[in-house]
C-alpha cells in the first residue's frame, strides 16, 4: 500500500465568514469560491475554508492507489471512518492519534 502526502489542507470551521476573515486578514491570502467553501492558494500549497458540523481544525490528505484497499488497510490498523462519500468526494479518517485524513485515489 502507497501513501502520498497531498499539497490540499482543508480546515473546517463552524461559520465560514468568521473562519474566512481570519484566514483572508491576517494571513493576507485571496479567496476563490469552490463547492462547499473556499480556496485560498498560498504558493504551490492548496488551503481551502470549509464550513463544517461534524468535523472541526485541519483535514490533511493522502494520495492513495485504490481508496477501498487504503480505507480496509488502514481499519485494520485502527483507524476510524468518519466521513465517507466515495471516491472523489470527503473520504475522512482518523488516525490512532486523532488526526484527521482525507483519502484521496490518484487519477491513473
Amino acid at each position: 500500500m502507497k501513501f502520498k502526502i497531498s499539497s490540499h489542507v482543508a480546515i473546517h470551521v463552524k461559520e465560514l465568514s468568521s473562519g474566512l476573515k481570519t484566514y483572508t486578514r491576517e494571513l493576507e491570502l485571496t479567496a476563490k469560491p469552490v463547492n462547499n467553501g473556499v480556496e485560498l492558494t498560498p504558493g504551490d500549497s492548496h488551503l481551502y475554508v470549509m464550513e463544517s458540523s461534524d468535523v472541526s481544525g485541519p483535514v490533511l490528505e493522502l494520495i492513495v492507489d485504490d481508496i477501498e484497499k487504503a480505507k480496509h488497510h488502514l481499519v485494520k490498523h485502527g483507524w476510524c471512518v468518519i466521513r465517507w462519500e466515495g471516491k472523489g468526494n470527503d473520504c475522512y479518517m482518523k488516525d490512532p492519534n486523532g488526526i484527521v485524513f482525507n483519502l484521496w485515489e490518484e487519477i491513473k
